[in-house]
């Protein structure tokens, strides 16, 4: 009894790690396959991996630089799709709080929300964060934000957008 105990719980602990192996292999192979495309499509730009502030298995921060435009990428990749879509929910209901409170104090032109991105992941939109547009989106289990990181006062999401389309797209590859 004693020897089916243990081997069941070595056999779980397997599991488990090769679980947690996945996770992050799925994510790691996510940023390579990203800077594989930036590189080949949009030479110039330079890639460096930024350690979240708070270290995490199941999230990855990767940020490009080209003259004085940064741009920032953070995936995070979720147990299930269902948390994933919990989390995405969430995160756009805040923004719609943060909007009617707003709108409550006057300011009735107040949008975080900005508009949805269609072809993009399961879900998708540009939300304004600190005087610049941000992507947020929604694929599968992973859920990701880019934003412009410099200048701080961009306009518009044309980069936002560009790396938030190649995100998503490798997040398909195997």
């Amino acid at each position: 009894m004693r020897i089916i105990l243990t081997t069941m719980i070595v056999m779980l602990a397997h599991v488990t790690i090769a679980t947690a192996q996945t996770g992050a292999d799925a994510l790691n192979n996510a940023r390579t396959k990203l800077v594989q495309r930036v590189d080949s499509e949009m030479p110039g730009w330079r890639h460096r991996v930024v350690e979240p502030v708070y270290p995490s298995k199941n999230v990855i921060i990767d940020q490009w630089e080209l003259g004085d435009i940064a741009i920032k990428v953070a995936i995070t990749q979720y147990d299930s799709v269902e948390s994933a879509v919990a989390a995405f929910q969430d995160f756009e209901a805040h923004l719609r709080v943060e909007e009617s409170a707003a709108a409550k104090r006057g300011k009735k032109d107040f949008h975080l929300i900005k508009e949805d991105v269609p072809f993009l992941g399961d879900k998708a939109f540009v939300w304004g964060v600190r005087r610049s547009d941000a992507v947020c989106f929604r694929k599968g289990k992973f859920l990701a934000v880019v934003s412009v990181a410099r200048p701080e006062d961009s306009t518009g999401p044309f980069f936002a957008k560009t790396f938030a389309r190649k995100a998503a797209d490798v997040l398909d590859l195997p």
